[in-house]
């Protein structure tokens, strides 16, 4: 531990603030990023904040911190650091990170994050040179973390702009359903016992989804041991199956996302739950296509009609099933399909590539915050 570190209690790091509330009725169109416990949940046009910014989910997510690079909103769910009393913001960030405040709850009812609870908590804070170091080294795996991130989404556009001009500008196409054009369409069941959650995430093909609506929730993806995968008859995964999430949103807003499971995971199985539907191609079409074609705004569109749930909107097994999918040409085909192929290929290994880096930084990070390793033995 370097000896010119101190311990201080967190009110005397950063000063924290509750978030303020704003309504989807009253936002407005802006590039401004609306923060909730759970991350960016929207956007408007009006700022609490300069940023960068760090916000703690205060309603779930009790301390999850969140990094705004800059101008938002936090909303009433969080709480957000309105003053870093001439701290490094960025390691202020990863401070947080390095803490478990969910002891500090202190709703009755509903889970909640109260500032003064947490006022006391002692941190180890050193100089604000070694913070902009630490910081910066940390950010430094930030960064390619996200090139990996632009690229799958760079790709993921492409594929879809290639539907678009090779398939969908083709006079007189030929349609199936989605039932036709899949061999396995299923979802999974509420696996127990032997189970748990990804918490980094599974590489899908794009960062998030091309039309906006949100990032693929690998949440409802599990992770089935090899003692127990015998056990499961349905759900579970094979290589470039394509995901789609089939519920969420609020009543008359469903939000479908689409994703893809790929190669290399450090898992023996995967399984998916009730919330999500596995779908695999029927010769002569490739996972590869369906993906893209499920993604294009024309699917997007047509899956949101469909669904359906007053309380929780979701797409039922029959209304996926009557999606409509194009079938190309099979003089287009030859060309389409490797190229799409290509693009899935270099999308998941920008994943994995992603996904070794994410894990590195996650295992350096609680070293370089305790002091057991020092900036410059990592730069060794």
């Amino acid at each position: 531990m370097h000896e010119r570190w101190a311990t201080r209690p967190l009110k005397d790091v950063v000063g924290l603030q509750r978030g303020h509330d704003l309504p989807a009725r009253l936002r407005r169109a802006g590039s401004v990023p609306v923060v909730s416990s759970g991350g960016r949940s929207g956007w408007h046009n009006e700022s609490i904040s300069d940023g960068p910014g760090v916000v703690l989910g205060r309603a779930t997510n009790l301390g999850k911190p969140y990094w705004v690079e800059g101008p938002y909103w936090p909303l009433n769910t969080t709480l957000y650091v309105r003053d870093f009393k001439g701290n490094d913001p960025r390691f202020v960030f990863n401070l947080f990170e390095t803490l478990d405040l969910t002891g500090f709850d202190s709703g009755s009812v509903q889970p909640m994050l109260n500032r003064n609870f947490i006022a006391n908590v002692p941190v180890r804070l050193p100089p604000l040179e070694e913070q902009q170091r630490i910081a910066g080294v940390l950010g430094a795996f930030d960064d390619l973390v996200e090139v990996n991130q632009e690229i799958r989404t760079k790709l993921d556009r492409k594929g879809i702009a290639i539907i678009e001009d090779m398939v969908l500008r083709q006079p007189d196409l030929d349609f199936i359903t989605l039932g036709g054009a899949a061999r396995v369409i299923e979802t999974g069941r509420r696996p127990h016992g032997g189970v748990r959650g990804i918490s980094e995430g599974v590489p899908s093909i794009g960062a998030e989804s091309i039309d906006g609506l949100g990032v693929f929730d690998f949440s409802k993806t599990k992770f089935v041991p090899a003692d127990f995968a015998a056990q499961m008859r349905v759900g579970v995964l094979e290589s470039r199956d394509v995901l789609i999430y089939k519920d969420g949103g609020k009543p008359g807003d469903f939000r479908p996302h689409v994703g893809m499971y790929g190669d290399g995971f450090p898992f023996t199985r995967m399984t998916i739950n009730e919330h999500v539907y596995r779908v695999r191609a029927a010769s002569p079409l490739t996972e590869p296509y369906l993906y893209f074609w499920l993604s294009t705004e024309t699917s997007i569109a047509a899956m949101r009609r469909l669904g359906t749930g007053a309380a929780i909107p979701g797409l039922n097994s029959t209304a996926l099933k009557s999606i409509p999918v194009a079938i190309p040409p099979t003089n287009i085909q030859q060309r389409l399909f490797p190229a799409l192929e290509a693009f899935v290929g270099e999308s998941l290994a920008a994943a994995s590539e992603a996904r070794r880096l994410a894990k590195a930084r996650d295992e350096l990070l609680p070293l370089l915050l305790s002091g057991q390793v020092q900036v410059k033995d990592v730069a060794a």
